[in-house]
């Protein structure tokens, strides 16, 4: 029971991120409802969108959703990502973070005055939510449970020595000494599908 509700709540984790992927292409594309005319300025009832020292307003939001899509996608690499060498995204990422407040400097003073500090500031906060949410959603924790199996499938081949004879533990020496030369040339599930075949060679 305990396993089907984890295997559920996977199954709505992955989902909830696959649509996340497929919707944001068509959040970048709002930028095209601002009237594409060579004015710095946009009103509406709600605020006023000044383009400062970029040509137009359209240019301005299209450089700034091409910016906060590519961090978006980046932010959604690192909490879905596995390994633990996804500590490496959070350049990128700070890199992304540190051109949207360039630009944002840029269409206000028309030269970079605090970006820096405020994109570190950001950044620290951003990293803060986004390493939060990576150990919520727990995509970590599929890589420990085929460790797990790993180990269990090998502590299963080793009690099966206590129930083969002679012949078939000569077998068993030689096969897991093949297998273990390969072990550091082939993906983890690959080892675990070998071992197990071996297993149930054995026990035939």
């Amino acid at each position: 029971m305990l396993n089907y509700i984890s295997k559920n709540r996977r199954i709505k984790r992955d989902i909830g991120v696959i649509i996340t992927i497929i919707i944001l292409p068509f959040l970048f594309y709002l930028y095209t409802f601002i009237p594409n005319e060579e004015n710095r300025l946009w009103k509406t009832k709600w605020f006023t969108l000044d383009s400062g020292y970029f040509e137009d307003v359209y240019y301005y939001c299209w450089l700034l959703s091409c910016k906060i899509l590519t961090l978006s996608m980046l932010t959604i690499w690192y909490i879905s990502c596995i390994h633990k060498w996804k500590i490496i995204l959070l350049v990128p990422l700070f890199a992304e973070i540190n051109k949207i407040f360039y630009n944002i400097d840029y269409s206000k003073y028309n030269s970079v005055n605090n970006a820096f500090y405020y994109s570190i500031l950001f950044f620290v906060i951003y990293t803060y939510l986004i390493i939060y949410l990576s150990k919520k959603l727990n995509y970590n924790k599929t890589k420990k449970s085929t460790n797990e199996l790993l180990n269990n499938e090998i502590n299963d081949s080793i009690r099966l020595l206590n129930k083969i004879d002679l012949k078939n533990y000569r077998y068993l020496k030689k096969e897991i000494k093949k297998l273990k030369h390969k072990k550091g040339k082939i993906e983890k599930k690959e080892y675990l599908k070998e071992l197990i075949d071996l297993r149930d060679r054995l026990s035939v």
